[in-house]
């Protein structure tokens, strides 16, 4: 048994890996390309809210429930699921960043004792 063989990279495991790579500074760059017009005060603002305010809803779904739930999810094709659990994720980031907000202006400020 030659063991030098188990662990020299494949044609199979360096074609994966050079996809990821290029799919990867592909994406870099379209996400440059899109937000190269926009200065940087307009991303500190409603921008990275709703990003953090959709950041529990994808951990919840995906590592908690792992993309299976609610029931329903598991009986829909794999891109209509996807559309759904970014709906999903919309939703839930869209109450979220209201409640902040709200919480913020005082409306739903503590009570004062």
């Amino acid at each position: 048994m030659n063991t030098t063989t188990d662990v020299l990279p494949t044609p199979m495991t360096s074609n994966v890996f050079t996809t990821g790579i290029l799919g990867i500074v592909l994406v870099l760059i379209i996400a440059a390309l899109c937000i190269f017009p926009f200065t940087t005060h307009f991303f500190i603002d409603w921008v990275a809210m709703a990003f953090m305010a959709a950041t529990p809803t994808q951990i919840i779904l995906t590592s908690l429930w792992g993309n299976k739930k609610p029931q329903f999810i598991n009986t829909l094709s794999p891109s209509v699921k996807g559309v759904t659990l970014t709906l999903i994720t919309m939703l839930a980031a869209v109450i979220v960043f209201k409640g902040i907000l709200l919480f913020l202006s005082g409306v739903m400020a503590s009570p004062q004792w």
